[in-house]
């Protein structure tokens, strides 16, 4: 897994893939210096069985598929870049003893025991230093935890189709990425934490973060269907969910609310709770789902 924005050494061009349980996408990018072109592009469905909660169960199906899309869409870039879901990756702000640094290791491994959702001896983990919000004697990280078995069926996929994954990425850091980098002409900026939501057709993907270091995330299924809700409508749950940031959680639930609005208040509610810091500034909001005709 990779923590920062992926990077193909030697490569200009290369290809990120988002794979749901219905269908699979493909963007071929084309980098020149800080310049970067949409070279193609293409979509499909997938039958049903190949893709299940986001992990690929059927290798030699999805391989199909990947060859057909690539043929397409006149992609010619054989290096992918891979989101992988929620099913398949862990990410956590968590914070530890002060440790030399031969001994991080372990520590994290023992704090991850009770926090994955799958064995530590079936992880990959990588991480990163980020602030503590504890006291002077913890440290602060970043940890993102792959499932390696689950993962499996996809990289053989690929490997039957001699294409090469340079970098395993997670949507919500795109999303941020993406974010981040209209930061400097976006009239909405604001100091401290923000709330990135990107609703998909499938998926509620919600990232907070503070100047593009993520603390959370979090990936719920969603109803294509669901009635539209506004990025103002999201804007004004702040003050109520940062009013009950120390409450017990779910203090703020409503049964009548938007379920897409539910998911959000939650996740910044949890987060609050575990991770001390400040208040969450602001609600970024994009994506081609229920929200797209209030998109700011």
């Amino acid at each position: 897994m990779n923590l920062n924005a992926p990077r193909v050494p030697g490569q200009s061009r290369h290809v990120g893939i988002s794979i749901s349980d219905g269908s699979v996408h493909a963007v071929e990018v084309n980098g020149r210096g800080r310049s970067t072109t949409v070279s193609a592009r293409a979509a499909c469905s997938l039958p049903a069985g190949v893709v299940v909660h986001g992990a690929v169960r059927d290798a030699n199906a999805f391989a199909s598929v990947l060859n057909d899309l690539w043929e397409t869409g006149g992609i010619r870039s054989r290096s992918v870049i891979v989101g992988v879901g929620p099913n398949e990756s862990f990410v956590r702000a968590i914070e530890i003893p002060k440790v030399r640094k031969r001994l991080r290791d372990s520590a994290l491994e023992f704090e991850l025991q009770d926090m994955l959702p799958f064995p530590v001896s079936e992880a990959s983990v990588d991480y990163r230093p980020i602030q503590s919000g504890g006291d002077e004697d913890t440290d602060g990280f970043l940890v993102i935890a792959s499932h390696s078995p689950s993962l499996r069926p996809l990289m053989d996929a690929f490997s039957q189709t001699r294409m090469k994954v340079h970098a395993l990425d997670v949507p919500a850091f795109a999303a941020v990425r993406g974010i981040e980098s209209l930061a400097d002409e976006s009239a909405n900026a604001t100091d401290g934490p923000r709330a990135v939501v990107a609703v998909g057709a499938e998926l509620l993907t919600v990232a907070i973060h503070t100047g593009g270091v993520v603390r959370f995330t979090r990936q719920v299924q969603v109803n294509a269907g669901a009635a539209g809700v506004s990025a103002d409508a999201l804007e004004s749950e702040l003050s109520t969910i940062n009013a009950h940031v120390g409450s017990p959680l779910g203090a703020t639930r409503d049964s009548g609310r938007d379920p897409i609005v539910d998911a959000v208040r939650t996740t910044i509610e949890f987060e609050g709770q575990a991770a001390r810091t400040a208040p969450v500034a602001g609600i970024d909001v994009f994506g081609s789902g229920p929200v797209a005709n209030s998109l700011y």
